[in-house]
Protein backbone atom coordinates (compact mmCIF):
# COMPACT_ATOMS: atom_id res chain seq x y z
CA UNK A 1 0.00 0.00 0.00
CA UNK A 2 1.40 3.37 -0.74
CA UNK A 3 -0.17 4.95 2.25
CA UNK A 4 -3.30 6.56 3.10
CA UNK A 5 -4.54 9.61 3.03
CA UNK A 6 -7.46 11.77 4.72
CA UNK A 7 -9.52 15.53 4.97
CA UNK A 8 -11.26 17.53 2.61
CA UNK A 9 -10.66 18.58 -0.66
CA UNK A 10 -8.06 21.64 -1.42
CA UNK A 11 -10.00 23.66 -4.25
CA UNK A 12 -7.18 25.18 -6.98
CA UNK A 13 -4.91 22.42 -6.18
CA UNK A 14 -1.12 22.95 -8.35
CA UNK A 15 -1.97 20.95 -11.55
CA UNK A 16 1.44 19.53 -11.39
CA UNK A 17 1.74 17.65 -8.08
CA UNK A 18 -2.08 15.85 -9.05
CA UNK A 19 -4.99 18.10 -7.80
CA UNK A 20 -8.51 17.63 -6.04
CA UNK A 21 -10.99 20.76 -6.22
CA UNK A 22 -14.55 20.71 -5.63
CA UNK A 23 -16.94 22.67 -8.14
CA UNK A 24 -18.71 25.66 -7.47
CA UNK A 25 -22.04 23.61 -7.73
CA UNK A 26 -20.89 22.73 -4.16
CA UNK A 27 -19.17 23.51 -1.28
CA UNK A 28 -15.31 22.64 0.47
CA UNK A 29 -15.76 22.11 3.99
CA UNK A 30 -12.98 22.35 6.28
CA UNK A 31 -10.08 19.73 6.40
CA UNK A 32 -12.18 16.78 8.56
CA UNK A 33 -9.90 14.51 10.72
CA UNK A 34 -9.23 11.40 8.08
CA UNK A 35 -11.77 8.83 8.60
CA UNK A 36 -10.70 5.37 7.75
CA UNK A 37 -12.88 2.17 7.20
CA UNK A 38 -12.04 -1.02 9.03
CA UNK A 39 -11.06 -3.67 6.91
CA UNK A 40 -12.74 -6.73 8.37
CA UNK A 41 -12.18 -9.65 5.98
CA UNK A 42 -9.82 -10.44 2.77
CA UNK A 43 -10.45 -12.99 0.54
CA UNK A 44 -8.66 -14.27 -2.26
CA UNK A 45 -9.66 -16.29 -5.13
CA UNK A 46 -7.71 -17.41 -8.47
CA UNK A 47 -7.34 -15.75 -11.16
CA UNK A 48 -5.61 -16.33 -14.57
CA UNK A 49 -3.24 -14.56 -16.91
CA UNK A 50 -5.56 -11.93 -19.03
CA UNK A 51 -8.22 -11.82 -16.20
CA UNK A 52 -10.37 -9.04 -14.69
CA UNK A 53 -12.66 -8.66 -12.33
CA UNK A 54 -15.51 -6.01 -13.34
CA UNK A 55 -18.26 -6.02 -10.98
CA UNK A 56 -19.38 -7.44 -7.35
CA UNK A 57 -23.18 -7.49 -5.78
CA UNK A 58 -24.36 -8.66 -2.20
CA UNK A 59 -27.27 -11.54 -1.91
CA UNK A 60 -29.77 -9.79 -0.02
CA UNK A 61 -30.70 -12.98 1.99
CA UNK A 62 -27.29 -14.83 2.51
CA UNK A 63 -25.10 -12.14 2.23
CA UNK A 64 -22.92 -14.08 -0.21
CA UNK A 65 -20.52 -12.15 -2.36
CA UNK A 66 -20.85 -12.25 -5.91
CA UNK A 67 -17.40 -11.53 -8.05
CA UNK A 68 -17.48 -10.92 -11.54
CA UNK A 69 -15.21 -11.50 -14.48
CA UNK A 70 -13.47 -12.62 -17.57
CA UNK A 71 -10.22 -13.50 -18.87
CA UNK A 72 -8.71 -15.88 -21.52
CA UNK A 73 -9.47 -19.69 -21.57
CA UNK A 74 -7.69 -22.50 -24.26
CA UNK A 75 -9.83 -22.38 -26.67
CA UNK A 76 -11.26 -18.74 -26.47
CA UNK A 77 -12.29 -16.59 -23.76
CA UNK A 78 -14.64 -17.31 -20.70
CA UNK A 79 -16.68 -15.26 -18.37
CA UNK A 80 -17.57 -15.99 -14.91
CA UNK A 81 -18.97 -15.71 -11.38
CA UNK A 82 -17.82 -16.53 -8.42
CA UNK A 83 -19.31 -16.55 -4.96
CA UNK A 84 -18.13 -16.26 -1.65
CA UNK A 85 -19.71 -16.99 1.68
CA UNK A 86 -18.63 -14.29 4.57
CA UNK A 87 -16.05 -16.32 6.98
CA UNK A 88 -15.19 -18.77 4.27
CA UNK A 89 -11.43 -18.36 2.80
CA UNK A 90 -12.62 -21.03 -0.04
CA UNK A 91 -14.85 -20.00 -3.19
CA UNK A 92 -18.20 -22.21 -3.48
CA UNK A 93 -18.49 -23.79 -7.28
CA UNK A 94 -17.56 -21.30 -9.99
CA UNK A 95 -19.99 -20.35 -12.68
CA UNK A 96 -18.34 -20.98 -15.99
CA UNK A 97 -19.43 -18.99 -19.56
CA UNK A 98 -17.48 -20.10 -22.47
CA UNK A 99 -16.52 -18.86 -25.94
CA UNK A 100 -14.66 -20.40 -28.50
CA UNK A 101 -13.51 -16.64 -29.08
CA UNK A 102 -13.89 -13.74 -26.65
CA UNK A 103 -16.66 -13.43 -23.78
CA UNK A 104 -16.75 -10.36 -21.57
CA UNK A 105 -19.12 -10.26 -18.26
CA UNK A 106 -19.44 -6.83 -17.46
CA UNK A 107 -22.51 -6.32 -14.87
CA UNK A 108 -23.94 -8.64 -12.02
CA UNK A 109 -26.63 -7.78 -9.73
CA UNK A 110 -28.70 -10.23 -7.58
CA UNK A 111 -32.05 -9.64 -7.54
CA UNK A 112 -34.82 -9.29 -4.87
CA UNK A 113 -35.68 -12.80 -5.76
CA UNK A 114 -32.53 -14.46 -5.28
CA UNK A 115 -32.00 -14.37 -9.12
CA UNK A 116 -28.22 -13.43 -10.77
CA UNK A 117 -28.70 -10.80 -13.18
CA UNK A 118 -25.67 -11.10 -15.83
CA UNK A 119 -25.01 -8.13 -18.62
CA UNK A 120 -21.78 -8.73 -21.20
CA UNK A 121 -21.10 -9.15 -24.99
CA UNK A 122 -19.59 -11.92 -26.87
CA UNK A 123 -17.92 -12.42 -30.06
CA UNK A 124 -18.71 -15.66 -32.32
CA UNK A 125 -20.68 -17.84 -29.87
CA UNK A 126 -21.40 -17.62 -26.08
CA UNK A 127 -22.48 -20.83 -24.04
CA UNK A 128 -25.18 -19.73 -20.86
CA UNK A 129 -26.40 -22.55 -18.84
CA UNK A 130 -28.39 -24.27 -21.76
CA UNK A 131 -28.34 -21.19 -23.55
CA UNK A 132 -26.22 -20.56 -26.71
CA UNK A 133 -25.60 -17.83 -29.16
CA UNK A 134 -24.26 -17.30 -31.88
CA UNK A 135 -22.83 -13.40 -33.68
CA UNK A 136 -21.01 -14.14 -36.57
CA UNK A 137 -21.07 -10.51 -37.98
CA UNK A 138 -19.15 -8.96 -34.94
CA UNK A 139 -20.34 -8.60 -31.03
CA UNK A 140 -23.03 -9.52 -30.19
CA UNK A 141 -24.74 -8.16 -26.62
CA UNK A 142 -26.37 -10.78 -24.20
CA UNK A 143 -28.51 -10.18 -20.75
CA UNK A 144 -29.35 -13.09 -18.64
CA UNK A 145 -30.97 -14.32 -15.29
CA UNK A 146 -29.54 -17.40 -13.65
CA UNK A 147 -31.92 -18.77 -10.89
CA UNK A 148 -30.00 -20.70 -7.63
CA UNK A 149 -29.28 -23.38 -6.81
CA UNK A 150 -30.55 -25.14 -9.96
CA UNK A 151 -29.16 -22.62 -12.11
CA UNK A 152 -31.76 -22.07 -14.47
CA UNK A 153 -31.37 -19.76 -17.39
CA UNK A 154 -33.53 -16.97 -18.69
CA UNK A 155 -31.32 -14.90 -21.51
CA UNK A 156 -31.30 -13.08 -24.33
CA UNK A 157 -29.43 -11.34 -26.74
CA UNK A 158 -28.59 -8.51 -29.31
CA UNK A 159 -27.50 -9.38 -32.75
CA UNK A 160 -27.36 -7.13 -35.85
CA UNK A 161 -25.27 -6.12 -38.58
CA UNK A 162 -22.97 -4.05 -36.56
CA UNK A 163 -21.26 -4.45 -32.81
CA UNK A 164 -24.13 -4.71 -30.19
CA UNK A 165 -23.14 -4.93 -26.07
CA UNK A 166 -24.99 -4.56 -22.61
CA UNK A 167 -22.35 -3.56 -20.54
CA UNK A 168 -23.90 -2.94 -17.27
CA UNK A 169 -26.88 -3.61 -15.42
CA UNK A 170 -29.05 -2.75 -12.12
CA UNK A 171 -32.05 -4.54 -10.06
CA UNK A 172 -35.29 -3.50 -11.27
CA UNK A 173 -38.20 -4.74 -9.21
CA UNK A 174 -37.85 -8.86 -9.87
CA UNK A 175 -36.24 -8.21 -12.96
CA UNK A 176 -33.12 -6.23 -14.07
CA UNK A 177 -32.49 -3.05 -16.06
CA UNK A 178 -29.36 -3.01 -18.65
CA UNK A 179 -27.98 -0.40 -20.52
CA UNK A 180 -25.26 -0.61 -23.46
CA UNK A 181 -24.30 0.38 -27.40
CA UNK A 182 -25.70 -0.51 -30.75
CA UNK A 183 -24.01 0.35 -33.93
CA UNK A 184 -25.64 -0.28 -37.35
CA UNK A 185 -29.19 -1.76 -36.08
CA UNK A 186 -30.44 -4.97 -34.00
CA UNK A 187 -33.17 -6.99 -33.69
CA UNK A 188 -34.51 -6.54 -29.43
CA UNK A 189 -37.82 -7.63 -27.76
CA UNK A 190 -39.14 -8.68 -31.28
CA UNK A 191 -38.28 -4.92 -32.58
CA UNK A 192 -35.68 -3.56 -35.17
CA UNK A 193 -33.57 -1.14 -33.69
CA UNK A 194 -32.03 0.95 -35.89
CA UNK A 195 -29.35 3.76 -35.28
CA UNK A 196 -27.36 6.51 -37.33
CA UNK A 197 -23.71 5.43 -38.42
CA UNK A 198 -21.79 6.42 -35.15
CA UNK A 199 -23.91 4.27 -32.81
CA UNK A 200 -26.75 5.21 -30.42
CA UNK A 201 -26.74 4.31 -26.25
CA UNK A 202 -29.73 1.49 -25.53
CA UNK A 203 -31.14 0.77 -22.23
CA UNK A 204 -33.09 -2.69 -21.74
CA UNK A 205 -35.52 -3.72 -19.20
CA UNK A 206 -36.17 -7.51 -19.04
CA UNK A 207 -37.14 -11.02 -16.89
CA UNK A 208 -39.85 -9.02 -14.94
CA UNK A 209 -42.80 -11.53 -15.69
CA UNK A 210 -43.74 -10.17 -18.72
CA UNK A 211 -43.81 -11.91 -22.22
CA UNK A 212 -41.80 -8.87 -23.75
CA UNK A 213 -39.59 -6.41 -22.43
CA UNK A 214 -38.68 -2.69 -23.75
CA UNK A 215 -36.32 -0.74 -23.97
CA UNK A 216 -35.17 3.14 -25.59
CA UNK A 217 -32.76 4.34 -27.56
CA UNK A 218 -30.64 7.49 -26.78
CA UNK A 219 -29.41 9.00 -30.16
CA UNK A 220 -28.31 11.78 -31.90
CA UNK A 221 -25.71 12.99 -34.13
CA UNK A 222 -22.32 10.97 -33.89
CA UNK A 223 -21.92 8.57 -31.12
CA UNK A 224 -23.73 7.86 -27.96
CA UNK A 225 -22.75 4.82 -25.24
CA UNK A 226 -24.16 3.93 -21.82
CA UNK A 227 -21.54 1.86 -19.45
CA UNK A 228 -23.70 1.24 -16.65
CA UNK A 229 -26.95 1.81 -14.60
CA UNK A 230 -28.45 2.20 -11.46
CA UNK A 231 -32.00 2.15 -10.05
CA UNK A 232 -33.34 3.70 -6.99
CA UNK A 233 -36.51 2.75 -4.33
CA UNK A 234 -38.97 5.15 -6.43
CA UNK A 235 -37.82 3.43 -8.98
CA UNK A 236 -36.06 5.59 -11.42
CA UNK A 237 -33.37 4.82 -13.51
CA UNK A 238 -29.95 6.09 -14.53
CA UNK A 239 -28.13 5.33 -17.22
CA UNK A 240 -24.06 6.90 -17.45
CA UNK A 241 -21.89 7.36 -20.49
CA UNK A 242 -20.52 8.97 -23.11
CA UNK A 243 -22.61 11.30 -25.91
CA UNK A 244 -21.55 13.88 -28.75
CA UNK A 245 -22.20 16.88 -27.67
CA UNK A 246 -25.40 16.70 -29.97
CA UNK A 247 -26.94 13.84 -28.15
CA UNK A 248 -31.06 13.95 -27.85
CA UNK A 249 -32.38 16.69 -25.42
CA UNK A 250 -28.84 16.64 -24.09
CA UNK A 251 -28.41 19.69 -21.28
CA UNK A 252 -24.64 20.32 -20.81
CA UNK A 253 -23.32 21.66 -17.72
CA UNK A 254 -21.69 24.84 -18.74
CA UNK A 255 -20.03 23.44 -22.22
CA UNK A 256 -17.96 20.35 -23.78
CA UNK A 257 -16.57 20.15 -27.04
CA UNK A 258 -16.02 16.74 -28.31
CA UNK A 259 -17.27 13.30 -26.02
CA UNK A 260 -18.68 14.30 -23.22
CA UNK A 261 -19.92 12.48 -19.93
CA UNK A 262 -23.47 11.92 -19.55
CA UNK A 263 -26.32 10.48 -17.24
CA UNK A 264 -29.94 10.11 -18.27
CA UNK A 265 -32.65 9.89 -16.42
CA UNK A 266 -35.56 7.28 -16.66
CA UNK A 267 -38.91 6.43 -15.59
CA UNK A 268 -40.25 2.62 -14.92
CA UNK A 269 -41.60 2.90 -18.60
CA UNK A 270 -37.94 4.01 -19.69
CA UNK A 271 -39.37 7.41 -20.68
CA UNK A 272 -36.73 9.92 -20.25
CA UNK A 273 -36.99 12.29 -17.92
CA UNK A 274 -33.95 14.27 -18.18
CA UNK A 275 -30.05 14.26 -19.47
CA UNK A 276 -27.17 16.04 -18.11
CA UNK A 277 -23.23 15.78 -19.48
CA UNK A 278 -19.79 17.45 -18.15
CA UNK A 279 -17.02 17.89 -20.26
CA UNK A 280 -13.93 19.44 -21.54
CA UNK A 281 -12.33 20.47 -24.83
CA UNK A 282 -11.50 16.53 -25.25
CA UNK A 283 -13.19 13.42 -24.77
CA UNK A 284 -14.92 12.41 -21.34
CA UNK A 285 -17.36 9.52 -19.98
CA UNK A 286 -19.02 8.56 -16.67
CA UNK A 287 -18.26 4.62 -16.11
CA UNK A 288 -20.25 4.10 -13.46
CA UNK A 289 -23.21 5.31 -11.44
CA UNK A 290 -24.91 5.13 -7.78
CA UNK A 291 -27.69 6.11 -6.52
CA UNK A 292 -28.99 6.65 -2.88
CA UNK A 293 -32.88 4.79 -2.28
CA UNK A 294 -34.38 7.95 -1.94
CA UNK A 295 -33.72 8.96 -5.73
CA UNK A 296 -32.13 12.41 -4.43
CA UNK A 297 -28.58 11.35 -4.71
CA UNK A 298 -27.19 10.29 -8.00
CA UNK A 299 -23.41 9.66 -8.02
CA UNK A 300 -21.54 9.19 -11.77
CA UNK A 301 -17.63 8.32 -11.91
CA UNK A 302 -15.37 8.09 -14.56
CA UNK A 303 -12.64 10.17 -16.48
CA UNK A 304 -11.86 13.61 -17.99
CA UNK A 305 -9.09 14.11 -20.47
CA UNK A 306 -9.23 18.13 -19.95
CA UNK A 307 -10.49 21.13 -17.58
CA UNK A 308 -14.35 20.41 -17.40
CA UNK A 309 -16.10 23.01 -17.65
CA UNK A 310 -19.17 23.83 -15.39
CA UNK A 311 -19.95 27.93 -16.56
CA UNK A 312 -19.10 28.83 -12.63
CA UNK A 313 -15.60 31.17 -14.51
CA UNK A 314 -13.98 28.15 -12.82
CA UNK A 315 -13.22 24.82 -14.65
CA UNK A 316 -11.99 21.54 -12.74
CA UNK A 317 -8.27 21.28 -12.93
CA UNK A 318 -6.37 18.72 -14.80
CA UNK A 319 -3.25 17.30 -13.84
CA UNK A 320 -2.37 15.72 -17.19
CA UNK A 321 -4.13 13.17 -19.55
CA UNK A 322 -7.05 11.59 -17.86
CA UNK A 323 -8.20 12.39 -14.03
CA UNK A 324 -10.90 10.39 -12.74
CA UNK A 325 -13.72 12.71 -12.60
CA UNK A 326 -16.78 12.16 -9.59
CA UNK A 327 -20.14 14.33 -9.83
CA UNK A 328 -23.14 14.19 -8.07
CA UNK A 329 -26.73 15.14 -8.99
CA UNK A 330 -29.79 15.55 -7.36
CA UNK A 331 -33.22 13.87 -8.86
CA UNK A 332 -34.30 16.31 -10.94
CA UNK A 333 -30.75 16.30 -12.71
CA UNK A 334 -29.15 19.18 -10.62
CA UNK A 335 -25.56 19.16 -10.25
CA UNK A 336 -24.87 19.15 -7.14
CA UNK A 337 -20.94 18.68 -6.97
CA UNK A 338 -18.32 17.20 -8.78
CA UNK A 339 -14.49 17.12 -8.63
CA UNK A 340 -11.48 15.51 -10.34
CA UNK A 341 -8.32 14.06 -9.13
CA UNK A 342 -5.26 12.78 -10.75
CA UNK A 343 -1.60 12.89 -11.76
CA UNK A 344 -0.05 13.60 -14.93
CA UNK A 345 -0.72 10.02 -16.27
CA UNK A 346 -4.05 8.77 -16.87
CA UNK A 347 -6.37 7.91 -14.18
CA UNK A 348 -9.97 6.60 -14.21
CA UNK A 349 -12.86 5.76 -11.31
CA UNK A 350 -14.41 2.15 -12.37
CA UNK A 351 -16.86 2.00 -10.18
CA UNK A 352 -19.12 3.94 -7.25
CA UNK A 353 -21.26 2.69 -3.91
CA UNK A 354 -23.57 5.07 -1.94
CA UNK A 355 -23.56 3.66 1.54
CA UNK A 356 -27.00 4.53 3.20
CA UNK A 357 -25.71 6.69 5.61
CA UNK A 358 -24.62 9.16 1.87
CA UNK A 359 -21.38 8.78 2.01
CA UNK A 360 -19.50 7.90 -1.16
CA UNK A 361 -17.09 5.45 -2.04
CA UNK A 362 -14.64 5.60 -5.00
CA UNK A 363 -12.75 2.56 -6.99
CA UNK A 364 -10.49 2.62 -9.81
CA UNK A 365 -7.04 3.06 -10.96
CA UNK A 366 -3.94 5.22 -10.95
CA UNK A 367 -1.30 5.60 -13.62
CA UNK A 368 0.55 8.71 -12.35
CA UNK A 369 3.60 8.61 -10.17
CA UNK A 370 1.27 10.27 -7.60
CA UNK A 371 -1.75 11.86 -6.89
CA UNK A 372 -2.98 14.07 -4.41
CA UNK A 373 -6.66 13.74 -2.66
CA UNK A 374 -6.49 16.72 -0.91
CA UNK A 375 -4.22 16.01 1.96
CA UNK A 376 -0.81 15.06 0.42
CA UNK A 377 0.25 12.79 -2.48
CA UNK A 378 0.31 9.34 -2.73
CA UNK A 379 3.10 7.17 -4.32
CA UNK A 380 2.37 4.83 -7.17
CA UNK A 381 4.04 1.67 -6.20
CA UNK A 382 4.21 -0.65 -9.34
CA UNK A 383 3.00 -0.25 -12.68
CA UNK A 384 -0.82 0.89 -11.61
CA UNK A 385 -2.40 1.19 -8.57
CA UNK A 386 -5.80 0.82 -7.79
CA UNK A 387 -7.46 3.07 -5.07
CA UNK A 388 -10.51 3.39 -2.97
CA UNK A 389 -12.09 7.29 -2.24
CA UNK A 390 -14.55 8.02 0.91
CA UNK A 391 -16.64 11.19 0.47
CA UNK A 392 -19.25 12.70 2.54
CA UNK A 393 -22.42 13.61 0.81
CA UNK A 394 -20.92 17.22 0.43
CA UNK A 395 -18.17 15.80 -1.88
CA UNK A 396 -15.28 16.60 0.96
CA UNK A 397 -12.73 13.64 1.18
CA UNK A 398 -12.86 11.86 4.06
CA UNK A 399 -10.25 9.17 3.41
CA UNK A 400 -8.37 7.61 0.40
CA UNK A 401 -5.72 5.11 0.13
CA UNK A 402 -4.28 3.19 -2.60
CA UNK A 403 -4.36 -0.75 -3.24
CA UNK A 404 -1.09 -1.90 -5.02
CA UNK A 405 2.10 -3.49 -5.40
CA UNK A 406 4.79 -4.00 -7.84
CA UNK A 407 2.61 -4.93 -10.50
CA UNK A 408 -0.29 -3.27 -12.70
CA UNK A 409 -3.49 -3.79 -10.07
CA UNK A 410 -6.39 -2.02 -9.71
CA UNK A 411 -10.17 -1.86 -8.04
CA UNK A 412 -12.99 -2.69 -10.79
CA UNK A 413 -15.94 -3.30 -8.72
CA UNK A 414 -17.47 -1.79 -5.46
CA UNK A 415 -21.11 -2.17 -3.92
CA UNK A 416 -22.02 -1.45 -0.29
CA UNK A 417 -25.44 -2.28 2.31
CA UNK A 418 -26.18 -1.30 6.12
CA UNK A 419 -23.52 -3.01 7.37
CA UNK A 420 -20.24 -3.33 4.90
CA UNK A 421 -18.84 -1.91 1.50
CA UNK A 422 -17.15 -4.62 -0.76
CA UNK A 423 -14.57 -3.91 -3.39
CA UNK A 424 -12.99 -6.59 -5.60
CA UNK A 425 -9.91 -5.86 -7.27
CA UNK A 426 -6.85 -7.47 -9.49
CA UNK A 427 -3.33 -7.80 -8.47
CA UNK A 428 -0.24 -9.80 -9.31
CA UNK A 429 2.20 -10.33 -6.15
CA UNK A 430 2.28 -9.52 -2.38
CA UNK A 431 0.55 -6.21 -1.50
CA UNK A 432 -0.36 -4.19 1.73
CA UNK A 433 -3.80 -2.99 2.26
CA UNK A 434 -4.75 -1.04 5.43
CA UNK A 435 -2.34 -2.49 7.56
CA UNK A 436 -2.68 -6.35 6.65
CA UNK A 437 -1.01 -8.83 3.98
CA UNK A 438 -2.98 -9.82 1.05
CA UNK A 439 -1.06 -12.58 -0.63
CA UNK A 440 -1.55 -14.44 -4.04
CA UNK A 441 -2.93 -17.86 -4.41
CA UNK A 442 -1.07 -18.24 -8.16
CA UNK A 443 2.18 -19.48 -8.07
CA UNK A 444 2.82 -18.23 -11.25
CA UNK A 445 3.84 -14.36 -11.26
CA UNK A 446 1.83 -13.31 -14.39
CA UNK A 447 -1.46 -14.68 -13.33
CA UNK A 448 -3.87 -12.37 -11.72
CA UNK A 449 -5.45 -13.39 -8.71
CA UNK A 450 -8.82 -11.08 -7.40
CA UNK A 451 -9.13 -9.54 -3.75
CA UNK A 452 -12.68 -9.38 -2.01
CA UNK A 453 -12.20 -6.67 1.01
CA UNK A 454 -14.67 -6.12 3.03
CA UNK A 455 -15.08 -2.99 4.82
CA UNK A 456 -16.91 -1.57 7.86
CA UNK A 457 -17.35 1.86 7.44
Amino acid sequence: MAGAAGGGGSSGADASSGGASGSDAGSDAADAAPDPPALTEVQVIAGGAGHFVTDVSIHPGTGHVFVLGYGSTSPGYESFIAELKPGQAAELPRRHFTSTDQAYAQGLVVGGNGGLFLSGFFAKDLKIGNKTFAEPSGFGGVSARIMPPSDTVEALSMLGAGNQAFYGNAALGSGSVSAGFVNGGTLLHGQTVTTDVDGDAIISADFDGQPVGKHAVFGGGGTQRFYDVATDGTPKIFAVGESATTGTALQIVGKGALQVATVVAYDSTLKQLWARALGSASNDAFLDVAAGASGKQIVAVGYAKGQVDLGTGTPLPNAGAEDLLVAQFDGGGKLTWARTFGGAADDRAYSVAVHPSGDVFVGGSIKSANVDFGSGKLAKQGAEDGFILRLDPSGNVRFATLFGGAGADSIGGLTANDERVVAVGKFSGKVDFLGQSVAPVSTNPAVFDFAVLTLKP
